[in-house]
């Protein structure tokens, strides 16, 4: 539950974490659902900056075109946030504690005066639900089963058949995207999917990992870099793969 702390109001919202690989961090997505109004949904990337104690977040929302940073300190079960792109004297920060065993509780703070004082925004009031759970997960022998059906959804997507991506829905089915209402079942999805004939869609690759470089120049010694990376890999027409972006993070 997401609670404003200026009238103590309350919209419900859900929170999917992901592990990154090789134990370097974690994705978020999170939605909170808002009353006549299109949901909110915010995605974010953790990692180490250097250090256990030390990380660093990448954060975008369906409201706002731009990625902010903040750095983030880690003191067991408690963990506060400060926004690195916020212009002075506005500032945002967020601190983010255990209640109990299974409970979270995250509270968004903002200042006016370059951070003299602050004040509450907003409180998240979470709980966790572990996503081994087998009522939501798929058996081992079954991964493979829903993969498959995955890739053959991606097929559908490339071709821009809106029969085909409707047909992988329930009944009750949702496609959500930011900045737009929610479709609900394969009708609604077709009929919205149809609208966009003539479009053709280009697939994307996100990578994460670490690199290791060793650096050698004419007359000095051979320098030691290594630290870690994301990268958006892009089909090219040719059906090889080319890189759009790519972002490192040298270790300190």
């Amino acid at each position: 539950m997401r609670r404003a702390a200026a009238d103590g109001t309350g919209a419900p919202m859900a929170v999917h974490v992901e592990p990154l690989p090789d134990g370097i961090g974690q994705i978020e997505r999170l939605t909170v659902r808002r009353e006549s109004r299109d949901p909110y949904v915010g995605f974010t990337i953790r990692q180490t900056d250097g250090g256990p104690r030390a990380w660093i977040m990448l954060y975008a929302y369906s409201t706002r075109g731009s990625i902010g940073r903040l750095a983030g300190k880690i003191e067991g079960d408690r963990s506060v946030w400060t926004s690195r792109t916020a212009v002075p004297p506005a500032g945002s920060r967020f601190v983010s504690e255990r209640v109990g065993e299974r409970g979270w509780k995250r509270t968004q703070y903002v200042s006016e005066d370059g951070g003299a004082s602050w004040s509450v925004l907003f409180t998240d009031e979470l709980e966790r639900v572990e996503a081994a759970d087998p009522a939501g997960s798929p058996a081992p022998g079954e991964r493979a089963e829903v993969e498959a059906q995955l890739q053959r959804y991606a097929a559908a997507e490339r071709a821009v058949d809106a029969n085909a991506i409707a047909a992988f829905y329930a009944p009750d089915g949702e496609l959500i995207h930011p900045g737009m209402e929610i479709l609900t079942g394969p009708v609604a999805i077709r009929e919205f999917l149809a609208s966009f004939e003539g479009v053709k869609i280009d697939y994307a690759a996100m990578q994460w990992g670490t690199y290791a470089q060793r650096v050698a120049v004419e007359g000095k010694p051979a320098a030691d870099y290594h630290g870690r990376f994301v990268a958006q890999w892009v089909r090219r027409s040719d059906g090889g793969w080319a890189l759009r972006r790519l972002l490192t993070q040298p270790a300190p």
